[in-house]
């Protein structure tokens, strides 16, 4: 009987992790810091070279969704620096000494996914 409560247990717990990670907006971009200003919603997977026409170097806050990992660059075509950022809420670019407001030029966003089928809140 233990057996068979832990199998169930099992199945449930992979059900909810398998529905966790099916969020259709991957990240969400905000021009301003705090979540403010216009948006730029992105779904699924992502591999932009040149950021959207209006966002070169605009992007100060950025929400990425559950089971998500977003890397910013600097320059057009994933060059210079990048910053990785995880599933999280990110309201200001240029805190942690990160200093990437208004200057991402490219991105990808790209599943992620650990063992548990949960990401990581920090970032770096």
């Amino acid at each position: 009987m233990k057996r068979i409560c832990f199998i169930v247990m099992l199945l449930f717990l992979s059900l909810i992790a398998s529905d966790v990670c099916f969020a259709e907006t991957s990240c969400i971009f905000y021009k301003d810091k705090n979540f403010k200003g216009e948006e730029l919603v992105k779904d699924g997977e992502v591999k932009q070279p040149v950021i959207e026409s209006g966002w070169s170097d605009k992007v100060s806050s950025v929400k990425v969704s559950l089971c998500y990992k977003l890397w910013l660059y600097r320059d057009d075509d994933f060059g210079d620096d990048a910053l990785p950022l995880y599933s999280g809420e990110y309201d200001d670019l240029d805190a942690h000494e990160w200093n990437f407001d208004d200057s991402a030029g490219s991105y990808k966003i790209e599943k992620f996914m650990n063992m548990t089928g949960f990401s990581p809140k920090e970032a770096l």
